[in-house]
Formats: C-alpha cells, structure tokens, sequence
C-alpha cells in the first residue's frame, strides 16, 4: 500500500500547501492594511485633538502650554515626534523638548494648519515599526498553523488511508496472494457501504461462488470417476460377451458352411443319380411314343406315353435349375464369356419363345436398339435367362395379351433388357417372394400354372454374375415388367462396334 499511499500523498500536500499559504498571506496582508488604517485613522484623530487644543488656548506665546498640549501625543506607541512651528518656521513647542523630529527613517508623518496664531503648523510623525513587529508575528503564528494543519492533514490523511483504504486493500491482496500460493480462498469479511466495501463484497461473493463451483465439480469429477469405473466394468462384460458371441458366430459358420457344402453335395448327387433313371424313363417313354418295337395295344398307352416324356422332361429342367443354383450360390460356376451382338440374341430368343405364344394366343413384340451394340457376356445363361423371363410372360399373360422385349442404351453407358407383359400381375409385397428360392406368391391363376420358383431366382443370380441387377415392377391385373440392367463394362466400345 506504500505506493498508493505515496501516490495519494503527493497529490495531497501541493494541493494543501497551494491552497493554504496563499489564503494565510492573503489574510495577514488584509489584516495589516486594516491595522495600518486604524494606526493612520487613530492618530490622525490624535493629531487633531492637539491642532484644536493649540488653537483653542492660543499657545503661541506660551511654550509650557503648547509644550503641555502635545504631551498627550508621547502616549501613543506608534508616535515618534511633533512639532509647532510659527508660520515663519518659529519652533514653538516640540515633543520629545529640545529635540523635535529629525529627518531620515522610515516613519509616516501628519501636517495640520492651526489657525491660531495665522499660518502655524503641527507635524506630528509616527512609525508603524510595531505594526511590522506585529505582521511577522503574524506571520510566523500563520506559518506554524499552516505547518501544524499540513502535519495534521498527513498524519490524518494517512490514518484515513490507513483503516479506510489500506487495511481492506490489504487483506484483500494478502487474501489473492494466499490463494495463488497455496490455493486456499480466504474471505475479507470487511463489507463497508463505500466503494471498498463493495469491492471486498464482490471479493467475498466471488470465493463463495467459486467454493460452490468447485464443490459441484469434484462432484460431479467422483461421479465421473464412478461412471468410467461402471462403464469400465461393462465394457469388459460387453467385450467377454462379445468374444464369446463371435466364438458361437465362428462355429455357427463352420457349421452353416459344412451344412451348405453338404447341401451342395447332397443335390449334386442327387441329381446326377436322378438324370441316369430320368434319361432312362425319357428314352423308354420316346420309345414307346414312337412304337419303334411295333404297336403298344391299345390307343391310351400313347398318351401316357406322352404324359411320361413330359414330366421327366420338366422333372429334368427341374433338376438342371436346381443344379445351376448350387453351383452358382457354392461359387463354383464360372462364366463363359464371348462378345455377342444384342440383336441376334434377342432374335434367338423371340425365335424359340414364338412358338409357345402361338400357342397361348398371346402377341410378342420386341423393340431393339437402332444401332448395332455388341456385348461381352456369357451367351448361353443370358439367352437362357432372357427366354425364362419370356416364358414366365407367356404363362402368366391370359390370352390375347401381349409380351414385349426391349433392350435400349443407358445414359450412363450401360444396357437394359426389359420383359413386360399384360399378365395377372402381382403385389409389391409379393416381389421378394418371387425372387426367392422356390418363391410362389399366392394367387389362384399363378397356383393354376406350373412351376418351381427357380425361374425367377436363377435369373437375378445370373445377372448378378454378370454385376448387374435384376429388378420387377408389378401391379395386381396389370402385368409384371423386369428390367435386367447390365453395367457399361459389358458394353464393346463403339470403336469396336464398328470393328
């Protein structure tokens, strides 16, 4: 607090001391005027008491008698000497006698006229020599009250200071100084109505809120803790259960693995033991159809026959498409790539579909590209795939519908086949059902017609073969549409369309 002290004093003391010696000087000089007048008023008054004295008593011719007239005068501190003189300088009478006044010294002095006798004077001279004395008494009292004010004002100022400003100012930096040192806040406790008090106050609210602050943060800091010690512990829960989850995962994927390569087995062979006798029965019932060893006996064995030729036929693709999907969901078929023009393909399909619409009394359309595009695909299972979707048309289309396949470029680069048709249509829940393994939704015209549900499922895996994709859109009595979208690397560059 020294500085501030040091500070507030230094403006202090010139202020005092500009203010209070002038007012002082001012004051002992308006005082010694006033004195000087009362000292010329008083004898003056002196002077012309003894002026009318000597006028009165006609003293010219009696040096006693104005001697004894100016007597009086020697009573006045301040006076120094008087003389009557004739109107021709004729000493009459002069105080101190013998003597009168002598020139030189610094002295005031008064002339009078008395008229009797005609033209005589009195010169009365006074000193204000004591009025000086007075003044530096004056002066040197006004000095030493100013001395003792100014020393009463420091020692005043700096007792104010001291309890007023000093002390709180300095219990609040010790209080800082503490807290900065060993972190332990310490309230003032000083809360004055003053600007210091509102300082410390603030001082004190502020320990108090910090207190409060830090007392909810080291709870909520062990709460925390509790809560990284919780989630710790079900942490590890959470990963023991999930190591063991992956170790029965590991196992259920062996084991669906194993199952899956003995289903893939299991329909292998059995379908390889099942095209030997269904060769066999296919054979024999051509045989018997055609009447190669002579007649059968009777007309009925030829339409059984016929029936029997049929059903192992269907019975066979049954079990060709059965195989294919093996192969392909085991990932043991590979495709047969070849580049093949998209027109003659769509002609090899349309030529074998033809007859079945025939048939059916159905009308086929096609709508090809206008420019000849060459694709890179395997010929055999896209062709297979195509008439598949074709024939699901024609199955499900009443008579007299129609069945259109169209094939067109792809903005991107790419190429779509699209099978529509007029036919019974289905839901749009049905759709994944369709595309399933064995899928048939359930409607009584499909429930009418043959079929396993392999047709669908073999065609979207075949595409996906090909990284394309397959998709149906389909209503309820207005037909079914598959668009089958293959990807712009299966298109041959136009540069080798031209090739």
């Amino acid at each position: 607090m020294r500085g501030l002290l040091a500070r507030f004093l230094l403006i202090l003391m010139p202020v005092f001391l500009g203010l209070a010696i002038p007012s002082i000087g001012y004051l002992i000089d308006l005082q010694i005027r006033m004195d000087r007048e009362v000292l010329a008023t008083r004898i003056g008054n002196q002077a012309g008491r003894a002026a009318m004295a000597l006028a009165r008593h006609d003293s010219h011719g009696n040096q006693l008698l104005a001697q004894d007239l100016l007597a009086p005068l020697a009573v006045d501190r301040a006076f120094v000497c008087a003389e009557f003189r004739a109107g021709d300088g004729t000493l009459l009478a002069a105080v101190p006698p013998a003597q009168g006044c002598l020139d030189g010294g610094t002295v005031e002095e008064i002339v009078l006229v008395v008229r009797r006798p005609a033209d005589s004077t009195l010169r009365i001279r006074f000193s204000d020599a004591e009025l000086r004395e007075f003044q530096q008494l004056k002066m040197s009292l006004g000095l030493s009250v100013v001395a003792f004010a100014f020393l009463s004002a420091v020692l005043a100022a700096f007792v104010g200071f001291r309890f007023i400003v000093g002390r709180p100012l300095h219990l609040l930096q010790t209080a800082i100084r503490h807290s900065t040192t060993t972190g332990e806040r310490l309230p003032i406790g000083i809360h004055g109505k003053d600007e210091i008090g509102a300082i410390t106050r603030a001082f004190d609210e502020m320990i108090r809120r910090e207190d409060e602050r830090e007392t909810t943060l080291r709870y909520t800091n062990a709460m925390l803790q509790a809560s990284e010690v919780l989630l710790t512990r079900n942490n590890e829960r959470l990963e023991q259960r999930v190591h063991e989850r992956t170790v029965e995962l590991v196992h259920e994927k062996l084991r669906a693995e194993a199952a899956n390569e003995a289903k893939s087995r299991f329909v292998w062979i059995t379908s390889h033991e099942l095209r030997t006798p269904l060769n066999a029965i296919i054979g024999f019932a051509e045989m018997m159809e055609h009447r190669m060893f002579g007649p059968l006996g009777h007309r009925r064995y030829d339409g059984y026959a016929r029936d029997i030729r049929m059903s192992g036929r269907h019975l066979l693709a049954i079990i060709d498409s059965v195989l294919d999907i093996a192969k392909i969901e085991s990932g043991n078929e590979t495709l047969h790539e070849e580049v093949v023009d998209v027109g003659e393909l769509m002609g090899d399909c349309l030529s074998v579909i033809q007859p079945l619409c025939d048939s059916s009394g159905v009308t086929l359309d096609s709508l090809q590209i206008g420019t000849p595009v060459r694709l890179t695909i395997d010929r055999t299972r896209i062709k297979q795939m195509l008439i598949n979707l074709l024939g699901n048309g024609v199955k499900f289309t009443p008579k007299g519908g129609r069945i259109e396949l169209a094939a067109a470029l792809c903005p991107d680069g790419g190429i779509e086949f699209v099978v529509s048709d007029t036919g019974i249509g289905m839901r749009e829940e049905d759709i994944p059902t369709a595309l399933s393994t064995f899928g048939q939704f359930d409607n009584s015209l499909s429930r009418r017609q043959n079929g396993t549900g392999l047709g669908l499922h073999l065609a979207r895996l075949t595409v996906e073969m090909h990284g394309g994709n397959l998709s149906i859109v389909s209503a309820p009595g207005r037909g079914c549409r598959v668009t089958v979208r293959l990807q712009k690397d299966r298109v041959v560059p136009a540069a080798d369309q031209t090739a």
